[in-house]
């Protein structure tokens, strides 16, 4: 089966991560897979040149439509596509989907992974527009959550399957020898740890964050903090300007994209994700994965990822300093490990991947043009 995935950026997030879990874990002499982008490089794409996808990268749509829609034609046409799956975190662009249709790919799938506008006015403009005639070029909808599907598609969220982002739970697991050689290798002693995986971007709250670690500080003042996540420059200079202003840069640790989040998540004490929205954050999962005391916020974090008693949940009005109280009573608890409890959840990887099996196996139905 020949499957052409739209979503691949040149950041890592949870989106990209989803995508790769895909890649990884379906059969390659069953499901060939190649790419499209709309950056000049995306993450992980020497590993799928090795092996075997195409990568395309196509020119943007805000540098020109109608190059952007030629190109995106002449993919269609040289290879005969048996799946197009667009993952989304807005439909601003559905250019793709337009060229996908035309040229008859069979199944046509729209994936929706956030719950709210990560764009500019314009963005959000777009997305309402081509959300009342994306069905009209989709035949299956997927979403990561109830509220991703209802941002995504509108009314026709009822039509949309939920697939639940799957993680390789053992690969988490907590051990006291992986803590000891991460934390070696990070060069931190036996300082507690507060941890975040996610992009460097607004909806991630990373000021909140950073007013929370001060109040920590206040009662803990050898902790550190570890962030985990890509993002541009200016981004990484503003919010290490904030740190500098709010006196606890010096304890911040900007470690970028990693690729060994399994091992860096050994060294966090808690894990605090205080998001103004989100989608279905695999990060959430994987610190669950690995026993960690997990913080996140009532107005962006679905209530399904409740998966463990490590799971809390605390509003944003509550504000910074309630916030730390709850983050310092768990602190210097012991990390417990949750691994058969996620492993019967709807979480693990091969219960995700047997879902989608089964909807790629649907090219075999008659979908309507």
């Amino acid at each position: 089966m020949n499957i052409l995935i739209e979503g691949m950026s040149r950041q890592l997030g949870g989106m990209e991560a989803f995508i790769m879990s895909v890649y990884r874990g379906l059969d390659r002499e069953s499901y060939r897979m190649d790419f499209i982008a709309y950056d000049d490089e995306i993450v992980f794409e020497d590993e799928l040149k090795a092996g075997g996808s195409k990568v395309y990268h196509v020119t943007p749509r805000s540098k020109s439509v109608l190059q952007s829609r030629k190109e995106l034609d002449t993919i269609f046409k040289q290879t005969q596509y048996d799946v197009f799956w667009t993952n989304k975190t807005t439909i601003s662009n559905i250019e793709a989907l337009k060229s996908a249709k035309k040229n008859q790919v069979p199944l046509r799938i729209v994936h929706s992974h956030s719950s709210e506008n990560r764009g500019t006015k314009f963005t959000l403009f777009m997305h309402k527009k081509n959300r009342r005639q994306v069905a009209n070029y989709a035949n299956q909808l997927l979403a990561c959550s109830k509220e991703a599907g209802v941002w995504m598609f509108g009314e026709k969220a009822k039509e949309a399957q939920i697939i639940i982002n799957g993680v390789d739970i053992r690969k988490y697991t907590y051990t006291k020898e992986r803590e000891e050689k991460m934390r070696k290798e990070l060069g931190l002693g036996d300082e507690p740890v507060v941890g975040h995986v996610g992009r460097l971007s607004k909806e991630k709250n990373h000021s909140f964050l950073f007013r929370i670690f001060q109040e920590i500080q206040k009662k803990e003042p050898s902790a550190v903090l570890l962030l985990c996540g890509g993002g541009d420059e200016a981004q990484k200079k503003q919010l290490e300007e904030e740190a500098e202003a709010l006196g606890i840069r010096d304890s911040v640790r900007f470690l970028g994209v990693r690729r060994d989040v399994p091992d860096v998540l050994q060294v966090m004490n808690v894990f605090v994700f205080p998001s103004l929205f989100e989608g279905y954050p695999i990060s959430l999962i994987e610190a669950q994965a690995a026993g960690l005391p997990t913080f996140g916020s009532k107005e962006a974090v679905p209530k399904e990822m409740e998966l463990t008693k490590e799971m809390h949940f605390l509003s944003l009005e509550e504000g910074e300093k309630q916030w730390a109280e709850a983050v310092l009573k768990e602190l210097h608890s012991e990390k417990c490990s949750e691994t058969e409890v996620l492993l019967q959840s709807e979480v693990s990887l091969e219960k995700m991947l047997d879902t989608i099996q089964k909807i790629l196996e649907k090219r075999g139905m008659k979908h309507g043009n």
